[in-house]
């Protein structure tokens, strides 16, 4: 199959030695891997001839730990939302919320929200909800335990740690706005979000670009929160101007459909052509400085945590 292939796309684990063994020799068509899990350890640089990023911070981490300069870029493939639901209020009834109640939204898995410094995301929650009544933070994948449930009983209910869900478009459906996770954010939860037309909050970590939102629709300045006070003031504007949140969902929800869903083939088919028919090389060249940085100690506590 490999000799009468055009392009060979790799999507396997990132510490998968099969594919260098499989494709570690000169000669064949060019070999593309996707970047799924930029943050973490994996091998396979010598045998990449076009390593395909979702993200400029995984673009940036590979050529500066894995020397690879031989990039693409493409968006995060997504489809358009199901719209063949029961109304928002309906939806809401059922689940027992408030029609008038401002629905916060969150959905990541459990780690994400792991930390090793002072402040926690409930934290911000907190701060959050201290300044506005009538508000509901939903936060799907922690379960409703420990510090969660200590949250949930210090806020008498209106921080909700519901667990995995494997039906979470409803809550999309009732969701007003779409708060990141942190420490690490969730950029494909927070894309579906403003998919649905909620404006997405998004706390920037400073000391690991790799682990917050990056992705070419949100990179406006007004936006690189870097405090929580400037980030609850956002969130907090976003409650209380319900037509500016309406607006700022709205634009979101444009640009992520016309790069995510309507261009993705443009973006696809300019990487099929960047690599031509040139023949498949190995890369065996690395010279990288061994030096630790902010962000290498940062994802080294990340995950030890």
């Amino acid at each position: 199959a490999y000799e009468w292939a055009d392009i060979v796309v790799l999507h396997v684990h990132m510490f998968d030695p099969i594919p260098i063994m499989a494709f570690g020799v000169e000669g064949g068509p060019p070999v593309l891997f996707m970047n799924h899990g930029d943050h973490v350890f994996w091998i396979g640089t010598s045998i990449i001839d076009n390593l395909i990023n979702f993200r400029e911070a995984g673009e940036e981490l590979s050529g500066i730990r894995r020397n690879t300069c031989r990039t693409s870029y493409l968006p995060l493939p997504l489809e358009l939302p199901d719209i063949k639901f029961e109304t928002k209020s309906i939806i809401r009834d059922k689940l027992c919320i408030k029609q008038d109640a401002v629905v916060l939204l969150t959905i990541a898995s459990a780690y994400k929200f792991k930390t090793f410094g002072k402040i926690h995301y409930v934290d911000i929650l907190k701060r959050v909800l201290d300044r506005h009544n009538d508000v509901l933070v939903i936060v799907i994948g922690p379960d409703n335990t420990g510090l969660w449930q200590k949250a949930n009983e210090e806020t008498k209910g209106r921080i909700l740690p519901i667990g995995v869900q494997q039906d979470i478009e409803k809550y999309y459906a009732i969701a007003d706005i779409y708060v990141d996770s942190y420490m690490f954010g969730s950029l494909t939860s927070a894309l579906d979000g403003g998919l649905n037309k909620l404006p997405v909050a998004a706390l920037q970590n400073y000391n690991s670009r790799t682990l917050s939102i990056d992705d070419i629709l949100y990179d406006s300045d007004d936006k690189s929160f870097n405090n929580m006070e400037d980030f609850a003031n956002y969130i907090g504007k976003l409650i209380s101007d319900k037509n500016y949140r309406e607006k700022e969902g709205e634009e979101l929800s444009i640009r992520i459909e016309k790069n995510h869903i309507y261009k993705w083939c443009d973006y696809l088919n300019g990487i099929y052509k960047k690599v031509g028919e040139k023949a498949h090389n190995i890369y065996l060249n690395h010279n990288i400085e061994n030096l630790l940085g902010n962000e290498d100690l940062f994802l080294a506590l990340f995950q030890k945590k």
